[in-house]
């Protein structure tokens, strides 16, 4: 897929076809003249156009061609978003992997040490979440923090955040900026979000971070002890799900820490594969598993002390 190849009159058939699941050539020109008036034999290019570009396809029904749109609209918006981002930040191909992308900073320490285990994260994580992406994965890496934070929109940020998943591809900072956190492991969590994000858009911000966390391996028992101290007799899983994004007090709050010993709880009594589960439904874990929410908490508790305190 190539969203920069499609002509501003081109999206305007995609847009018809994705308000509607199937449509005769007829039907698109009828749709399409509602707002823009054009001829037959415009539309009809148009159409034949996508077909070769493969964005659309078509079947048959009785005498007539039914057309469909092969990719659904927000992933056209997320390539033509990353087409801008790579223009603007840096279009260069520094470095690809099996499944991974390097453009921006040149890096070769930076590439070199996110090389070593990207691919090999990319399938752990795909395997355990049941997720294939479809291409590979654009990571940007910035020549100063100050750059990240400004491209994402928080240019006071703190020095620990250092990497983020927006625009359809994934951020880093420099090297030197992950000293209590390898870099390789700071992509994982990037990445695991990423797929989280393709799986259910809405899941919960304490699962986005407690399962990328989880699958990245970043968190200590030594940190994980200091984040809990004093904190573990007031988790319920009400205050899980009313974590927003807001990064500062997510961190503060102990959001990575609660989420990711929450996550290691789950995956301790139902298993590794619990994980894709709670993702695709999220808003009741007890239930999901079938168990009494009560229980449910005081075993979390008890496996807190029990594992990390």
């Amino acid at each position: 897929m190539k969203s920069s190849n499609i002509t501003s009159s081109e999206w305007e058939i995609m847009k018809v076809l994705w308000e509607n699941d199937f449509l005769t050539a007829g039907a698109i020109i009828k749709e399409v003249n509602k707002e823009m008036n054009w001829a037959k034999t415009t539309i009809n290019s148009f159409i034949q156009r996508l077909l070769n570009k493969e964005y659309i396809n078509f079947k048959h029904d009785k005498r007539y061609r039914e057309y469909y749109a092969l990719y659904t609209e927000r992933e056209c918006v997320i390539e033509r978003m990353q087409d801008v981002t790579k223009s603007i930040y840096g279009s260069k191909l520094n470095l690809a992997t099996k499944y991974f992308e390097f453009f921006g900073d040149n890096d070769i320490e930076f590439l070199n040490s996110l090389k070593k285990y990207a691919d090999s994260g990319y399938e752990r994580i795909t395997s355990i979440l049941k997720y294939v992406t479809n291409e590979k994965q654009s990571v940007h890496l910035y020549k100063t923090q100050k750059r990240f934070h400004s491209v994402m929109g928080n240019q006071n940020a703190a020095s620990w955040y250092r990497a983020a998943y927006s625009f359809g591809m994934l951020h880093m900072s420099p090297l030197k900026h992950y000293t209590d956190i390898s870099a390789d492991k700071a992509l994982m969590h990037v990445f695991t979000q990423s797929v989280i994000s393709h799986i259910n858009e809405n899941c919960p911000y304490y699962l986005h971070q407690g399962i990328s966390a989880y699958l990245a391996q970043w968190l200590d028992k030594k940190r994980i002890n200091e984040g809990l101290t004093e904190k573990t007799e007031n988790i319920n899983l009400h205050s899980l799900r009313e974590f927003v994004f807001d990064l500062q007090n997510f961190r503060s709050s102990a959001g990575y820490e609660i989420s990711y010993t929450f996550i290691d709880f789950i995956v301790t009594k139902f298993g590794i594969h619990s994980l894709r589960k709670m993702i695709d439904d999220p808003y009741d874990i007890a239930k999901l598993f079938n168990i009494d929410e009560e229980i449910l908490l005081s075993e979390f508790k008890e496996h807190i002390h029990k594992n990390f305190l």
